[in-house]
């Protein structure tokens, strides 16, 4: 008996290596998973990413009441107006209409600022980001006043931002 229980001690032991060395596999096999659903999840975002910004161009492109205020704004930049002074010669009604193209591209990069918090954006990428708030953010306040939308962590760095300028 004791050969035999010798043969069983012998052969637990071979199952626990095996299972040990199954465990530590799956544990692999799932690092690996996890990484590649990472990969495409980022892709996912960028291609998302990609398709809300050609929208955004072809809608101001057919707009008939964009185009016209940007329009306006460059003429107002180009003649070296301020920022103050080129929102003054927006009417009312330009003014509210642009005000809600503002909080579109606002809302837009507060998601891409989520995003990279979450680590689903590079570090180039957000380079740009913030390029596009340096050149609008100076913008954003005289059009919208303090009361920029979004989260509390992009609001403090957009704040920031227009504190550097």
């Amino acid at each position: 008996m004791s050969g035999r229980k010798r043969n069983l001690d012998e052969l637990n032991g071979w199952l626990q290596v095996v299972a040990t060395i199954g465990v530590i596999a799956s544990i692999i096999f799932l690092g690996l998973e996890l990484r590649q659903n990472s990969d495409l999840m980022r892709a996912q975002i960028y291609q998302a990413r990609a398709e809300i910004i050609q929208e955004t161009f072809l809608a101001n492109q057919e707009s008939e009441h964009i185009v016209p205020i940007q329009v306006k704004l460059e003429q107002a930049y180009a003649e070296h107006n301020t920022v103050a002074e080129t929102v003054a010669a927006l009417t009312a009604e330009e003014k509210m209409r642009f005000a809600y193209f503002l909080e579109r591209q606002i809302r837009h990069l507060d998601n891409m600022y989520y995003q990279y918090e979450l680590g689903l954006i590079d570090e180039e990428y957000m380079a740009w980001w913030a390029n596009i708030v340096r050149n609008n953010v100076e913008m954003w306040y005289e059009v919208l006043g303090e009361d920029i939308p979004g989260r509390k962590s992009f609001v403090e760095e957009v704040r920031q931002i227009f504190d550097r300028l």
